[in-house]
């Protein structure tokens, strides 16, 4: 049984400067994206959820309501502001001083838990010069997770990024990564419509959304 999911949207609009990362169980990330999709649609919007895409007066109509179904909800919203750093090249900065930061602040939420971690992130995170930048950005992520909670383990590359290990406790977890698009994913759409608002109204969300900059 999946115990949690991990989704990371990457705002490749304004340069990868920000991250998203909306965690939680499936049941609460579908309850949550079929209840914002409600929303949209009373206000005229239907589809995929696409924040640059979304007109002016359907973000303002709709604003409220989204606001108060996130702040209620379960789902954990972790928000990264990464600019691009002029003292280190990009692949150092993106591919590896990004991932361990953000790795930094999701360890304590999965230690000594038990179950499949499913890790999903926007395939639009491109590193110039990089092949498959965001796998590599995926099995990076991973495996500074799977070292802050308990040590080296083995990456399995494939199709998919995979990584067992075993807590202190004995709980045994599994974690499983993959690229993923906004058409693919709908936990992907939470990620980007939760990063738009928050940036259009940083006050009506900042108790909770976590914060930080890198």
């Amino acid at each position: 049984m999946i115990m949690v999911k991990l989704v990371i949207w990457i705002d490749t609009s304004q340069n990868k400067s920000y991250s998203c990362v909306v965690s939680g169980s499936q049941k609460e990330l579908d309850d949550l994206h079929k209840n914002v999709d409600v929303i949209l649609v009373k206000h005229g919007r239907k589809g995929t959820f696409h924040w640059r895409t979304l007109r002016r007066n359907i973000r303002k109509s709709a604003q409220n309501e989204i606001i108060q179904l996130l702040k209620e909800s379960k789902v954990h919203f972790n928000i990264f502001e990464h600019k691009p750093a002029f003292t280190v090249n990009d692949k150092e900065f993106y591919l590896k001083h990004v991932p361990n930061t953000i790795s930094g602040s999701l360890d304590k939420w999965l230690e000594g838990k038990a179950g499949t971690v499913l890790v999903h992130v926007d395939k639009d995170y491109l590193v110039k010069e990089v092949k498959n930048s965001t796998k590599l950005f995926v099995a990076n992520l991973i495996k500074r997770l799977c070292e802050r909670l308990v040590g080296p383990v083995k990456l399995r590359i494939d199709d998919a990024i995979r990584a067992d290990l075993k807590h202190t406790n004995g709980n045994v977890m599994q974690f499983i990564g993959l690229v993923s698009s906004r058409e693919l994913s709908k936990d992907i759409q939470l990620a980007d419509i939760t990063l738009g608002y928050y940036l259009y109204d940083k006050t009506a969300l900042e108790e909770k959304v976590f914060f930080k900059k890198i």
